[in-house]
């Protein structure tokens, strides 16, 4: 077994591609697929097994009404499974290879779960696995409840279902929906075939109850497990009724702080940007309520109860530069990582300070750290110009998309948001490949990359002298 070596960012990128492959041909079966006499093409059963399984939400086809029982457990499954699946891979290399893999790499795994020691990291599934399931399982409660008795469910199985599916969905930051228009859905019964009540008028935008619930579901999930673990398991709790002035550690308090800062700024953003669509039937109180869910959501999540076809540019440009930071490390979110931001903020700070080192709560943020972030916003920042750039000439015979939500749509299947002002289903086929692509390498690039720049290089003894390059 010590000979056996796998690179980590190996096993990473080829569990998910089997994950996606699964999926896709999960999906393409005639038994996953309502009322065609063909199987779902491979290239939409493909966007959607990606979408699900980077826990993205993007989607080409009507989930809700497209897919039967089955293909909707098959996303289900997909969303789960991709959801919790860099930390099952992480925790499976720390478990079974720890005699294989150096201490390098088990460094690695230790960053990668925000672990205080190796030991911390191999029993890490264990509990990531019954804390999914409980939140996941309070959540489908709350959301049984939160459903507006105008909503008239077909029977009590379907109820449970819905409540189910989209309580998954939230916590993996999937953002896949039963409803033709997510949680800004507003139709008749007769217009859809998910409900028998005839001339019911589905109005999901006033559910505010649902709104919070499921948002606070998508914050819980953005946080990362060990963040979860840290303020939720019953031992911890324990410890700080014993010791309540005891601090959480450094990357649980960065998770928190960054996570409610974002929302806070998207909020502010969202109501005061878009105050006049806000109030046109909406108090005070509904106004905040939609703020604040379109904040939490468009860091990762997917879900929306406000059309994004018709908000002003100046707030599609704060949604994006949400969607780009994303969740926490260790999350089941995408992005950067909001942690990367911190670090890039208070290296950004120091440096023009003149700080020799960046100290947070008299601990010394390393350079290795501080490298990795810079170098993981530079891929970022490249790999999405690259794909904007590519997109403007798959979809330039398209009247129809114009350069803000071509962006917008890439940030978002970057970022692993799943939002979309309305085009995903118009792209072309070029332009599917190029989403498919960017919410793959957006779930596991930048991890990968960290890993990569994480592993042994040779160093040489001797140093070279400084050259003096003129920048700025």
């Amino acid at each position: 077994m010590s000979e056996f070596k796998i690179k980590p960012s190996t096993t990473f990128i080829f569990s998910f591609i089997l994950l996606i492959l699964l999926g896709t041909f999960g999906l393409m079966l005639p038994a996953c697929s309502v009322g065609v006499d063909e199987s779902m093409s491979f290239l939409d059963a493909l966007f959607t097994s990606v979408s699900a399984s980077c826990v993205t939400g993007l989607a080409v086809v009507d989930t809700g009404q497209f897919f039967t029982f089955k293909g909707k457990i098959v996303i289900l499954l997909l969303a789960q499974l991709g959801g919790i699946g860099i930390v099952s891979f992480a925790t499976f290399f720390a478990t079974f290879l720890s005699k294989g893999v150096s201490l390098k790499h088990k460094t690695i795994i230790q960053d990668v779960l925000s672990s205080e020691d190796l030991s911390s990291a191999t029993g890490l599934l264990r509990k990531v696995i019954f804390l999914t399931l409980l939140i996941e399982a309070l959540g489908s409660i709350f959301i049984f409840f939160s459903w507006d008795s105008n909503l008239v469910f077909n029977n009590l199985f379907q109820k449970i279902f819905y409540s189910i599916f989209h309580s998954i969905s939230a916590f993996c930051n999937a953002g896949f929906s039963l409803f033709p228009d997510s949680l800004n859905t507003y139709i008749v019964s007769d217009e859809t075939t998910e409900f028998n009540a005839s001339g019911m008028v589905i109005d999901l935008r006033h559910m505010y109850g649902l709104h919070i619930v499921i948002g606070f579901i998508i914050i819980f999930g953005s946080f990362g497990f060990t963040t979860i673990e840290e303020i939720f398991s019953p031992k911890k709790i324990a410890d700080r009724f014993r010791n309540p002035w005891k601090k959480y550690s450094i990357g649980t308090s960065i998770s928190l702080y960054s996570t409610v800062i974002l929302i806070l700024i998207g909020m502010v953003a969202v109501f005061f940007l878009e105050i006049d669509e806000l109030r046109e039937d909406r108090t005070l109180y509904e106004s905040l309520v939609a703020s604040f869910f379109q904040s939490v959501t468009t860091r990762t999540a997917g879900f929306n109860s406000m059309d994004f076809g018709s908000m002003k540019p100046s707030t599609i440009i704060v949604m994006i530069f949400l969607m780009f930071i994303g969740a926490a490390p260790g999350s089941t979110g995408g992005g950067i990582k909001s942690s990367t931001f911190y670090v890039l903020l208070l290296s950004s700070i120091g440096i023009i300070r003149g700080q020799e080192r960046i100290v947070v709560r008299k601990r010394t943020i390393s350079d290795d750290n501080i490298k990795r972030s810079y170098s993981i916003f530079m891929f970022a920042a490249i790999y999405n110009l690259v794909a904007i750039f590519v997109l403007t000439i798959t979809e330039l015979d398209n009247p129809n998309i114009d350069i803000l939500p071509l962006v917008f749509e890439q940030i978002s299947a970057f970022g692993t948001a799943g939002l979309s002002m309305g085009i995903t289903g118009e792209l072309s086929s070029f332009g599917k490949v190029v989403i498919i692509l960017s919410m793959y390498i957006g779930r596991v690039g930048t991890l990968t990359l960290a890993l990569a720049l994480s592993s042994t290089v040779q160093t040489n003894k001797y140093q070279y002298p400084e050259a003096h390059v003129m920048v700025g």
